[in-house]
Parts: structure tokens; sequence; C-alpha cells
């Protein structure tokens, strides 16, 4: 009887120990580029669609309205997301950082940002928006605060002394 009851107790640490780790180090599958800007972490992921069919997603993304800060994005994600947008012009492009939508234009055309392999850097362009391309969408990445991680480091750590006490 004592062994299984100790036994049970190493198992409870264990699962303790595991959901800390957990915790402490959540992982972050869907991460495709991790990008820092203005002191804000950004995941940047990329969808390939039409700018008029997702128009309302891109224009919420943090470049949206300024040159200067897709150039800013683009150029730290540089070829981390491959060079989807390819055979539009001399070299392969990347993901397009749409920042504005020509509204004065008869096509209503968008402008983005982008890495061009044929210049070996920052590029941009104005684009059709009913032809398909794959744009750069970002989201802000949250890390635990640190007080979370002491309290829950805290918690296991009571929990812990409970058990040894108790037994």
């Amino acid at each position: 009887m004592i062994r299984a009851t100790s036994r049970i107790r190493q198992l409870m640490f264990a699962v303790l120990a595991l959901a800390a780790l957990i915790c402490i180090f959540p992982g972050n599958a869907n991460a495709d580029s991790i990008v820092t800007v203005g002191g804000v972490t950004y995941d940047i992921t990329t969808i390939t669609t039409t700018f008029n069919s997702t128009s309302a997603t891109l224009e919420a993304t943090p470049w949206w309205g300024s040159q200067t800060v897709a150039d800013e994005f683009a150029g730290q994600v540089g070829t981390a997301l491959g060079l989807p947008n390819n055979n539009i012009g001399l070299g392969s492009w990347g993901p397009f950082f749409a920042w504005t939508n020509i509204l004065a234009t008869p096509a209503g055309n968008f402008n983005a940002e982008f890495y061009d392999t044929f210049y070996a850097g920052i590029a941009d362009t104005e684009q059709d928006p009913n032809t398909t391309y794959t744009f750069a969408v970002a989201s802000v990445v949250t890390t635990p605060e640190p007080g979370t991680l002491i309290m829950v480091l805290g918690g296991l750590l009571g929990l812990a002394l409970f058990v040894r006490m108790k037994y």
C-alpha cells in the first residue's frame, strides 16, 4: 500500500511538472516569421487571395497607411516566408505588405512593399486588386507576464509542499 501511494505521488508530481513546463514554454506552432517593430513583436504569416476579397484584413495590418512601416516589416521578413509572388517582374518576390489602395486610379490598384530577389532588397509595386497574390498579415505575439509565471510556480511549490507534509 505504501508503494502505491508513493507511485501516485510521483505521478502527480510528474503531471504538475509537465503542466508547469507547458505554461512556461508554450509552443508557437504557427510562427512563420517573428519580427519586432516599434517595440512590439509580431508573428507574420501569409494568405493567398485577391486584395479586393480580403481588403478588410489587409487594412488591419500594422503597416497599413505607411510605406515606411511596410518597408521596415518587409526588410525584417526578407525571404523568411519564401518568394511566393514569382513570375510577376524580373525576379521572385516575397509576400506583399500592402499599405494603401489607390482609389484614384480606374482599377483601384493597391501599393505594396516586398522583398525582390532581382534587386536583392525591398521594392514597391502597384498591382491589380482582382489578381491573386500572396500577402503578409500580422498578429501580435503575446507572452506571459512575469507575475503570472511567478504565481504559477508559487502555486506548484505550495502544492508540492502540501503533498509532502501530508504524506
